[in-house]
């Protein structure tokens, strides 16, 4: 509300939608939305998931919705075309505006620790995924080492910690930022495909407690605008994804495959006898 007197609505005018403009911003903004998995990830320690899950995804992502366009609105409400078009922090621009420099100072602490929470999530999460599939033989098996102080998989925290310290070290910060969002969309279009093919078989293994509604054509929607956002990320990053994606193909293939035969083998001759 103290912001609202600083709003210039003549500032929006004229208001030109430019939808390739529009898809490219989203996809390089898409990483913000990453936090949608981090409440997946966990589900082995929430009660309920069934019904958690599904509605803390549907409410996190209302209320991100809200406050990113909340503050956009408000940014580009109060700041002048010129300033928006060439700075670097429009956020703190606009608090500047209309709360001088203690409100750039409040907004940067809270920044702050907003990553530090994020981070924190986002590694606690990770560190999931190595180990559920390491229980699934896909990657070695400390991954699956659980700290008897805090029941946590430390072995999967420390290598995705790690990873990612690499990562950061390794590519300039619009570049990470460009292929973190293209993996991410990546992911999702796979995890699309995946529901698709899974309620296709009709499995016995797959009786999910939650199931997408408007199946199958929520998930072509889903597929068909996360392509078009990848479309527009640009070639380096979407090269760069290619070549991740290259090196789980390989792992698998020389690592995974060999020991999920193995295991099939070995159940299959334990059935017989």
């Amino acid at each position: 509300m103290v912001c609202l007197p600083f709003v210039s609505l003549v500032k929006y005018s004229p208001f030109i939608l430019d939808f390739r403009a529009l898809f490219s911003t989203a996809g390089f903004v898409f990483i913000s939305f990453g936090g949608l998995l981090v409440v997946t990830g966990l589900a082995e320690e929430v009660k309920r998931p069934e019904r958690i899950i599904p509605i803390s995804m549907i409410l996190s992502l209302l209320v991100v919705g809200f406050f990113y366009g909340t503050v956009v609105f408000i940014t580009v409400g109060v700041l002048d075309n010129f300033v928006l078009e060439r700075s670097i922090t429009p956020v703190s621009d606009a608090a500047l505006v209309f709360a001088g420099n203690l409100g750039v100072i409040i907004l940067g602490v809270g920044a702050f620790l907003a990553l530090i929470t994020t981070a924190n999530a986002g590694i606690a999460s990770a560190s999931r995924y190595p180990m559920a599939m390491s229980r699934d033989g896909l990657l070695p098996h400390y991954f699956q080492y659980i700290g008897s102080r805090f029941q946590t998989p430390y072995f999967s925290i420390l290598f995705t910690g790690g990873f990612m310290v690499v990562i950061i070290l390794l590519l300039k910060l619009e570049l990470l930022v460009e292929v973190a969002s293209t993996l991410l969309i990546l992911t999702y279009i796979l995890v699309n495909i995946a529901v698709l093919v899974l309620r296709k078989r009709n499995d016995r293994d797959y009786q999910p407690s939650f199931r997408s509604p408007f199946y199958p054509w929520m998930q072509f929607i889903g597929i068909i605008g996360l392509g078009l956002l990848i479309a527009e990320m640009g070639k380096t990053p979407v090269i760069i994804s290619l070549l991740f994606v290259i090196a789980t193909l390989i792992w698998y293939y020389l690592y995974a495959l060999p020991r999920l035969k193995q295991n099939a083998a070995d159940d299959g001759s334990g059935n017989a006898e």
